[in-house]
């Protein structure tokens, strides 16, 4: 059963339309067009590297307010997934419980429409947030666009609680899954395994 905790339906609109983009760096830029209106517009991607802060992206929620990453931050390290097909979002549910026992919160990003976001979750019965990218936004300040077709390329990022990059991968998704991967980022021992004694 999908409900309002489980579920985050955004939509990451066209650049200018309306409050939805921050900055590569967090911050809103002012533009004198919109600055009355308080409309935060982005300044053009530069490329998100490993020990980057991520973009600090808005979006809208399934309840019609505008958030931030950061507010998903403020639970724990985040896991993004931009470009996942059907395949790749059943293979993140299937880990879902193994990254929230990590702490990390896993998130999918979709070039699609709020309601077909929606339509993906309530049929696959996902059990983590899936926010619709029907304009490349998001995907396009994290550099996960087709040179070609500017549709959102299949990427991933961990993003610690401090808001930086500790891991990213671009083309194919990682075949061993992400909670190793999530887990030696972040430096973070998976459930049940041991840590050595440290030497003194």
């Amino acid at each position: 059963m999908v409900t309002a905790s489980t579920l985050l339906l955004a939509a990451a609109l066209a650049l200018g339309n309306e409050p939805g983009v921050a900055s590569g760096h967090g911050a809103p830029v002012d533009h004198p067009a919109s600055k009355a209106a308080g409309v935060p517009v982005p300044t053009p991607p530069t490329i998100v590297m490993v020990g980057d802060s991520a973009p600090d992206f808005s979006y809208k929620s399934f309840d019609g307010a505008w958030r931030k990453l950061a507010d998903l931050r403020a639970s724990g390290p985040v896991l993004l997934v931009l470009g996942p097909d059907t395949d790749e979002l059943r293979s993140l549910q299937a880990e879902r419980d193994r990254l929230l026992d990590l702490g990390v919160i896993p998130v999918a990003i979709c070039d699609v429409a709020p309601h077909t976001a929606y339509g993906i979750v309530r049929d696959l019965h996902l059990g983590f947030s899936v926010l619709a990218d029907p304009q490349h936004v998001i995907a396009e300040q994290f550099n996960a666009t087709d040179d070609h077709t500017l549709a959102t390329a299949p990427a991933w990022f961990v993003v610690d609680q401090s808001g930086d990059v500790r891991a990213m991968g671009h083309g194919a998704f990682p075949p061993g899954g992400y909670t190793t991967l999530a887990s030696r980022a972040l430096g973070v021992p998976l459930p049940n395994e041991v840590r050595p004694a440290s030497k003194r």
